[in-house]
């Protein structure tokens, strides 16, 4: 369904709903982003009127407040020349109401630069530091030695960006960095960290960013990567759990929370085969954030809602999981959140943005 024809049925669903005199109506708009206030934002040519709770969140970075986003956008974008005003031109989607009296109000607000993907294969490798036995060589820092070249995907010079300006991937001249998108690196393809020199000519990836716009950075024409999908394995690899995907819809009664869960699953001794409990973090007697497993009741007993992870032989220690289901809201259970937890043998618990349908 287009967006025009998603928003009129959900104006109209609501008009139908509610009373004549409340006409507040659930309210989704995803275009330019023209102008950004502390108060305010301007989608095409619509005010956005923002409340002390609305929630900020970027591909990279959630729950920002309107401080930081204001203070980002007074900072330049690798590969840009722009240093005013950086998220303006790029997309914002807002969700949140719409009132004859008081207008569109938002409950939340994505922003993402003028984004670009890039898909194929590594092209060229830039050339670090190695002993003479072709290990790299690292810094005081912890990070590999550069010494010359580009990283190329397709022939497109790329720049995989870190989490500072000093830890991009190959390292560039420039300070530029933009706090609320920063890098996430490279991950393969069970959602598990890859230092970036792990990738290698011939391989497959995924580049998720934006193409520069100026030469500010010592760099032409460069593809900057906020994240990189690719493939390969990780030295020692630690056990631990990963979520690629989630999604939850209400459906009430005695269907309760439709879910579909997607993740990743590593262990030397298992193969990353195993159970993956399904839960959300919630704190616990001193406020620390602590892992709740959702449960259902299975002839009269009550246990944890849990999906098996299945090892992929072809690659040794990973597996892969994905959960199908309804849970009752019951059993303290509640209805969807906006972040889920799952848990894996001793692992610390992975967390992921719920896409609440």
């Amino acid at each position: 369904m287009s967006l025009r024809a998603l928003l009129l049925a959900t104006v109209a669903a609501a008009t139908l709903a509610l009373p004549a005199l409340a006409q507040t109506a659930p309210a989704e708009l995803e275009g330019s982003l023209t102008s950004i206030g502390s108060d305010t934002i301007t989608v095409f040519k619509t005010t956005v009127a923002l409340k002390t709770d609305t929630a900020f969140s970027t591909p990279t970075r959630e729950g920002l407040d309107i401080t930081t986003v204001m203070r980002c956008n007074g900072q330049r974008y690798p590969g840009r020349t722009q240093d005013n005003n950086t998220l303006v031109g790029g997309t914002a989607i807002v969700v949140g109401t719409s009132d004859a009296a008081t207008g569109t109000r938002a409950d939340s607000v994505f922003f993402e630069p003028s984004e670009n993907v890039l898909l194929g294969r590594v092209s060229k490798l830039p050339d670090y530091q190695k002993d003479k036995d072709g290990n790299l060589i690292k810094g005081p820092n912890g990070l590999p030695i550069y010494e010359s070249g580009t990283l190329e995907f397709e022939g497109t010079p790329v720049v995989i960006l870190g989490t500072s300006a000093t830890t991009h991937y190959p390292p560039m001249s420039t300070t530029a960095f933009n706090e609320c998108i920063p890098g996430k690196g490279v991950r393969n393809d069970f959602g598990f960290s890859l230092p970036p020199e792990a990738l290698d000519v011939g391989s497959e990836v995924a580049a998720e960013g934006w193409y520069g716009d100026g030469d500010n950075d010592g760099i032409n024409d460069t593809f900057y990567a906020f994240l990189v999908d690719g493939v390969g394995t990780v030295t020692n690899q630690p056990t631990g759990v990963t979520i690629s995907r989630a999604q939850c819809r209400d459906r009430g009664g005695a269907r309760g929370m439709e879910w579909e869960i997607r993740g990743g699953t590593a262990d030397k001794a298992s193969r990353g085969a195993g159970t993956v409990t399904i839960g959300r973090m919630v704190p616990d007697s001193k406020g620390k954030p602590m892992f709740k497993p959702y449960t259902t009741v299975v002839a009269n007993r009550t246990t944890n809602v849990t999906v098996t992870s299945v090892a992929d032989p072809l690659n040794v220690p990973y597996g892969a999981y994905t959960f199908k289901g309804n849970i009752l809201n019951g059993n303290g259970n509640g209805t969807c959140p906006s972040n889920v937890a799952v848990q894996y043998l001793n692992a610390a618990p992975a967390t992921f943005g719920v896409d609440v349908r």
